[in-house]
């Protein structure tokens, strides 16, 4: 493959890190090798300046102004975000934010006496003194509190971890059950050398330890594999779900599950074990002594069934699950979001106010860039916007009412500043009046265009168009010039947000990004596009450089890993009701020998033998899976928090899922039944 170099600038130093570029069949292979490429690369880069300590002291510069090196942060620290620098908070007296602005949060460590309950109730109190005392600021608002370790994990727990906890509890049910049923098996069909054993004078304890140290052995074995099985797995999950799950960095193998997986190991290998032991009287030895290991479908054959319908039941349940999780994605990747995602490429900038101190001088820049880009080949369409959607930058909130309508209760919206062309750019339609256009500049009078769902919830009555809107009693009026379609900014899981967009000209904000939509793939206009950047403004970094569908997909990231585990979960479930099915009913044609011989003398033919040994198969997974279905239905609730666009209830899924069952049930009956419809009766009979 080819060869090349990445240089990577720190502080005072300049790394040079060679790459090496694999030869890729298709781009999906080529997209894989390069995000490991870039991840092992940002690894090495982290180490490399952790181990700088002795830049302590050093001055860099951030944003055009000087800051000294005070400290290096542990590996791992991560607050919210990926901040890699920190610099105090401050702000400038004469630009202090207006009482009742809400971007900050606040992050506190409770005393030493007291509980997060009760510095919750505190924080109340204190927000409704704050309130009482400006009520003209804080209209319609209130405070949260969460604890921290809540706040950064986010929606990936509670429910969705219940869910997965809970599908790891059917795992080992099945798995246990599973392994009990083969001890009982092998402990029964080892009944004749117990005997044989006992006969030659071998003790029961004896017979014990020997029984323990087989099982102890096998025990071990299994853990080991299954301890590398979890390393392995782990880094694959890692490696594909990696970027959507929070502290994903931080993921490993955790000791307390460790020991008790080990613990689980170790006792199974003592039950294990112990069941022959256990099953050592001396009438079942003089019994089986003068059965000749004939065997007989007694007490242990239906405990045997009896588990294998816990089993079925139990894989039907996250059968079900999985099916459920998995139409609802497909459904959500179906869900129109408002925009045309395709074949965008996103580009954000942040200028410093102190070499862009003036709104002309930012705007300049911007019209400047976007203007440049346009030009480039395969570009068809650049847009201007403070907050791409999809990208998480959802920190820009207003507060409106209609102007002259007193009794309408305010109402927070997204605030967006838009240029005229970001609505084309990204297809988002038109629905009534207009857009932007370059005479609402600066000068001119203040306008807005608000989306359909804001237009629903504070002027329902009539045509929203020539409307004005304010903050509040007093305050800047903007007047409603055109409506467009919803987007469903935070992803297609979540409903549009009320939205007001306003002129990029009326109020320009510092950081803004470009929408470009390309001819072809988006990602072949970068360097052209940082190259435009640094003939304009060489000292400004360009990032959050993504495609728009991409933007869209990740934010689906937490339910995909979900979806990934449950499926897997559901399958290993299903795998080990087959071996159950195929074990039980394996086990009973062996013992049914000489009936099965004695059956085909008397005149039964093979066919008659093979659907007599399919039919009890499907019996035990009939069982299962009705005894599945009302544990689904009973647990619906669960499943249905996590459910978009599907019922918990959906009837397709259930019936596809049951069928499913009753094929894998039936293809595991397939062999035994072939093995007993292939008894040769002579021979059965002839059998010691």
């Amino acid at each position: 493959g080819a060869g090349g170099y990445a240089a990577v600038e720190h502080w005072k130093r300049r790394f040079t890190i060679e790459v090496i570029v694999w030869p890729a069949e298709d781009q999906a292979t080529a997209d894989e090798i390069n995000g490991k490429v870039v991840h092992r690369v940002r690894r090495t880069v982290t180490q490399l300046q952790l181990s700088l300590t002795d830049d302590l002291g050093e001055s860099i510069v951030i944003d055009s102004r000087p800051h000294t090196i005070i400290g290096v942060a542990p590996p791992g620290f991560r607050v919210t975000g990926r901040p890699q620098l920190f610099v105090p908070f401050a702000w400038d007296p004469e630009d202090m934010p207006s009482r009742g602005s809400n971007f900050l949060t606040v992050i506190g460590r409770a005393g030493e006496n007291s509980t997060v309950r009760g510095a919750m109730a505190e924080l109340d109190s204190i927000y409704a003194n704050i309130v009482a005392q400006y009520p003209e600021n804080i209209t319609n608002k209130g405070v949260a509190e969460l604890p921290l370790s809540e706040w950064l994990i986010g929606e990936s727990r509670r429910r969705p971890l219940l869910v997965l906890w809970g599908a790891v509890a059917m795992v080992l049910l099945v798995a246990c059950a599973n392994v009990v049923n083969l001890v009982l098996a092998r402990a029964e069909s080892r009944q004749r050398e117990l005997a044989v054993r006992a006969a030659l004078g071998a003790g029961r304890g004896r017979l014990i330890r020997h029984f323990l140290t087989e099982s102890l052995l096998v025990s071990l074995a299994g853990a080991a594999v299954g301890l590398a099985g979890a390393f392995v797995g782990l880094r694959l999950l890692l490696a594909s779900f990696g970027g959507s799950v929070p502290r994903s960095d931080s993921v490993g193998i955790n000791p307390q599950v460790l020991i008790f997986a080990i613990a689980v190991c170790l006792l199974t290998g003592v039950v294990v074990g112990l069941v022959p032991g256990l099953q050592m009287r001396s009438g079942q030895l003089e019994s089986a002594l003068r059965e000749s290991g004939r065997g007989s479908a007694g007490r242990q054959s239906r405990l045997r069934r009896g588990l294998v319908v816990v089993e079925v039941g139990a894989a039907l349940i996250l059968v079900v699950g999985a099916g459920l999780m998995l139409k609802s994605f497909w459904r959500l990747t179906q869900v129109d979001v408002g925009v045309e995602a395709d074949s965008i490429l996103t580009v954000r900038v942040s200028l410093p106010e102190e070499r862009y101190p003036n709104e002309p001088d930012g705007l300049l820049f911007f019209e400047s860039f976007r203007d440049e880009v346009k030009r480039l080949p395969g570009v068809e369409d650049v847009g201007l916007i403070n907050a791409v959607p999809f990208s998480g930058t959802y920190n820009n909130f207003s507060r409106v009412i209609p102007v002259g309508d007193p009794e309408t209760i305010a109402t927070f919206v997204e605030s967006r500043v838009a240029s005229p062309d970001f609505f084309s750019s990204l297809g988002i339609d038109l629905l009534q009046g207009r857009l932007f256009t370059e005479a609402d500049h600066a000068d001119a009078p203040t306008v807005v265009v608000i989306n359909k769902e804001l237009a629903r919830q504070i002027l329902a009555d009539g045509n929203p168009v020539g409307r004005r809107i304010a903050p509040g009693p007093g305050a800047p009026e903007w007047e409603v010039i055109g409506v467009v379609d919803d987007v469903r900014e935070h992803g297609p899981d979540d409903p549009p947000a009320p939205t007001a967009y306003f002129p990029h000209s009326q109020g320009l904000r510092n950081t803004m990004s470009l929408t470009i939509r390309t001819a072809g793939d988006p990602l072949e206009i970068v360097p052209g596009v940082r190259r435009i950047a640094g003939e304009i403004d060489r000292e400004l970094p360009l990032f959050g450089i993504n495609r728009l569908d991409q933007l869209i997909y990740d934010g689906l990231g937490s339910r995909r890993f979900s979806m990934s585990l449950l499926a897997l979960f559901a399958g290993l479930a299903l795998s080990l009701g087959a071996v159950g099915i195929y074990g039980v009913m394996a086990y009973t044609v062996a013992q049914r020998t000489r009936e099965i011989g004695l059956r085909q003398a008397l005149g039964a033919s093979p066919r008659a033998v093979l659907g007599t040994v399919v039919i009890q198969g499907i019996r035990m997974a009939g069982a299962g899976i009705v005894l599945g279905l009302l544990g689904a239905i009973l647990l619906r609730r669960v499943m249905g928090s996590l459910l978009l666009e599907v019922s918990s209830l959906d009837p397709s899924v259930y019936a596809a899922v049951a069928g499913l069952l009753a094929l894998v049930a039936v293809l595991a009956c397939v062999v035994p039944a072939r093995r007993a419809a292939a008894v040769d009766p002579m021979v059965a009979l002839r059998e010691d």
